[in-house]
């Protein structure tokens, strides 16, 4: 059971990180570095992972060597719930995740997650870049002080993963599944009869392995 994947990807920041100034670079004596969470590993297989690696080369044209990015793979600095709160009161500087992380702190980001209403990459990018991104953006800054640097997608589709094979809803009933934990994921698997478990993605492979959830729905 698979369909095209609609959530959309952040690269958001604190402000006060993302509003440096390149006259304020210049005065400074050593590089500033600054903390880019995820929760995925650091693999170029990885979506997160990959933009983090396209947005350090980017920035490293316009300031060379004067801003540093230590990235923490594998939520080394914290679930990603958690770490949405870190970045909107600037203990942790950047954090590449899910809208569906952020719409815990902004409800509106999770109008990207609920089920079947993008039915492609092309269509989402319209929404987003005819306004939305713009609109989700200002809610963002002006609730959470946090500045949305860009927008992305995951690699591939949206599949389910489980011990047995999935052919229609019926045999998704009573399933436990591992989901993001956001209510438009949580509701939406109640509604195709599956048993949904909100865990953090960096406990997945130990879920799986105690028998804890059958599987998750994954980009493939």
């Amino acid at each position: 059971m698979s369909g095209t994947s609609t959530r959309r990807g952040i690269l958001a920041a604190a402000t006060a990180g993302a509003t440096l100034g390149i006259p304020f670079l210049a005065r400074a004596q050593s590089p500033i570095a600054l903390r880019v969470s995820s929760a995925m590993p650091a693999d170029r297989n990885a979506a997160h992972f990959a933009w983090f690696e396209h947005f350090r080369t980017k920035l490293q044209d316009v300031a060379g060597p004067r801003i540093r990015l230590d990235y923490f793979p594998n939520g080394q600095l914290g679930k990603e719930a958690d770490v949405v709160q870190q970045v909107a009161i600037g203990s942790v500087d950047m954090m590449i995740t899910g809208s569906s992380i952020w719409a815990t702190a902004v409800p509106e980001l999770g109008m990207l997650d609920l089920g079947y209403l993008i039915d492609s990459y092309s269509h989402g990018e319209k929404l987003l870049d005819a306004g939305l991104g713009d609109a989700f953006g200002k809610m963002l800054l002006e609730r959470k002080g946090v500045m949305a640097l860009g927008w992305g997608f995951h690699f591939g589709a949206r599949c389910v993963y489980t011990r047995a094979p999935v052919h229609n809803l019926a045999d998704l009933h009573a399933v436990k599944l591992r989901v993001l934990p956001a209510p438009a994921f949580i509701e939406t698997f109640k509604l195709m009869g599956a048993v949904p478990a909100p865990i953090p993605f960096n406990e997945l492979y130990t879920a799986l392995q105690s028998g804890v959830v059958d599987g998750p729905p994954q980009h493939g």
